[in-house]
């Protein structure tokens, strides 16, 4: 009798500590194939520092229209960053490059910074294109902008702004529910 309890405690020991593991490889093996479009679309330098940053500015850039208006610059709350990666990760906004025809203007900014390196994810609203920069203001890769979370997002951190709230009514206006 103490013999099958012995064994049945080895095996519990054994069995327990893999089943707990393989489970644990089976989710993160799932995260990484919804990702894998971003992840093979940004690059491995690129993806860890935006979806691994914990600092991260929001600059709103000067107003063309007022002279005398200054850039805005906000650092994110903790609570924002799993926000912001939410919406970058979404793989929808990583698939096409249409062209346009327009200059791009950022209209809202997120500058990633970890350690040494620092990337900024411009939003151009009004020609519904994104892209990112490295810190000397090269651009690396542009994509198509497919919804309108990061809008509605910046103007959750710059509510004031009448450029964003603009672009916020004017998107709202052409969604198909409204119409």
């Amino acid at each position: 009798m103490n013999h099958a309890i012995m064994f049945m405690f080895c095996f519990g020991m054994v069995v327990i500590p893999f089943g707990c593991s393989a489970k644990a490889d089976m989710q993160v093996k799932k995260s990484i194939s919804m990702d894998s479009l971003v992840y093979n679309a940004l690059g491995d330098s690129l993806y860890s520092v935006i979806t691994t940053s914990k600092r991260v500015m929001a600059v709103l850039p000067t107003n063309p229209a007022d002279k005398e208006s200054l850039p805005q610059e906000v650092r994110l709350d903790k609570k924002f960053l799993p926000v912001v990666e939410f919406i970058l990760t979404d793989s929808r906004n990583y698939e096409s490059n249409a062209i346009v025809y327009g200059l791009f203007r950022a209209g809202f900014t997120l500058v990633f910074e970890q350690r040494n390196k620092s990337y900024n994810a411009e939003f151009d609203f009004g020609l519904k294109k994104w892209r990112i920069c490295d810190a000397a203001g090269n651009v690396l890769m542009t994509f198509d902008l497919k919804s309108s979370e990061m809008l509605r997002f910046a103007t959750r951190v710059f509510p004031e702004d009448a450029n964003l709230r603009g672009f916020l009514d004017t998107d709202k206006n052409d969604s198909p529910t409204c119409k």
